[in-house]
């Protein structure tokens, strides 16, 4: 091994890996030479670090800001789907009052308020609004059509894998709709799952966590005094 070897000549990331790999007892000279080199880079490695910090601070911004877009997308999807769905179902009770089968329609109403409720509350940065989205993204998680029952839930948007007659296949579904029904005349078996959904519920389980450390995610939607969604 080469001792008292002249650092000077060295780029800081030469000297860093140098620093890393040299082992002090088995070259004290070059370690001592090393070491006074570092001190002399002082203001270079600050500088060095205050711009890694500050790229990593850059990339942290940007991705908050993604998903406060995304937060804030789901809230208005949730919303306009309620109210979209809200006045399909109360359409089909009302274009046929004498008809008291419509009549059991009316408990569906409570779907789309409920999904009315949860974007608004999630637009408002409340926290249990995101609970309230998950619980209702987990809600159109599936689509299920066997055996005579039928249960689907969409509000607005679906992005399915499914499986039906030994096909797979992605489906792409862009209404507001719920069913459920039990007795139907149905040849074929059919299951989906809403990859929309579960990448709702990750984002939105993923924003709470953020938003649970110190310096997190402001509120979306308030005022910027505000850290966090309160509860």
């Amino acid at each position: 091994m080469i001792n008292n070897i002249d650092y000077s000549e060295y780029s800081l990331d030469e000297l860093l890996d140098v620093k890393r790999h040299i082992d002090p007892e088995e070259a004290p000279e070059n370690y001592q030479n090393l070491m006074t080199e570092l001190k002399k880079r002082e203001k270079e490695i600050i500088s060095r670090k205050s711009l890694i910090s500050e790229k990593r601070k850059n990339k942290t911004e940007k991705r908050k800001k993604r998903l406060i877009f995304f937060i804030k997308l789901l809230s208005w999807m949730q919303m306009v789907g309620g109210f979209i769905l809200f006045g399909l179902i109360l359409w089909l009770v009302l274009k046929n009052l004498s008809d008291l089968k419509n009549l059991v329609l009316l408990p569906a109403l409570l779907i789309p308020i409920y999904s009315i409720i949860a974007g608004y509350i999630l637009l408002r940065a409340k926290r249990i609004g995101i609970y309230l989205s998950v619980v209702n993204q987990f809600l159109q998680l599936f689509h299920i059509q066997m055996n005579g029952f039928i249960y689907q839930y969409i509000l607005p948007f679906g992005i399915y894998l499914y499986m039906g007659d030994m096909k797979l296949g992605i489906d792409v579904n862009v209404s507001a709709s719920f069913k459920i029904h039990y007795g139907a005349k149905i040849g074929t078996t059919y299951f989906a799952l809403n990859v929309f959904s579960i990448v709702s519920i990750i984002l939105l389980n993923k924003y709470k966590l953020l938003t649970n450390r110190p310096g997190g995610l402001e509120t979306p939607f308030s005022s910027p005094q505000c850290d966090s969604p309160s509860s």
